[in-house]
């Protein structure tokens, strides 16, 4: 369930490779999830949840062979229109104080 997801509370955008870990008797194993390149991809949006912003979450195959399979998170509402204004606007201090306040909130 795409909505249940914990988020930073500033949000962010990009994409992630989910990976499954297997553990039997003390031994790991890790590997990247595939999908088949004819994976039909599914949005879910995650509301406003304790404080954080909203996020529309696809999930879809990578587009090369073999078609790993990506979560790509994207920020929707007043956070969507924001961001991009603000990064153009900001100063190279006030960008690293909200680098900082970010780090603060993670």
């Amino acid at each position: 369930d795409l909505s249940a997801a914990r988020l930073p509370l500033q949000g962010f955008q990009g994409i992630r490779h989910p990976l499954v870990r297997l553990n039997q008797q003390g031994l790991w194993n890790s590997g990247v999830l595939l999908a088949p390149l004819d994976f039909p991809p599914a949005t879910a949006r995650v509301d406003y949840r304790s404080g954080t912003t909203p996020h529309a979450v696809t999930v879809e195959p990578e587009g090369r062979n073999p078609g790993r399979l990506q979560l790509r998170w994207e920020p929707v509402g007043v956070t969507a229109v924001i961001r991009p204004v603000l990064h153009k606007v900001a100063r190279p201090r006030v960008r690293k104080a909200a680098k900082l306040v970010a780090s603060f909130l993670k």
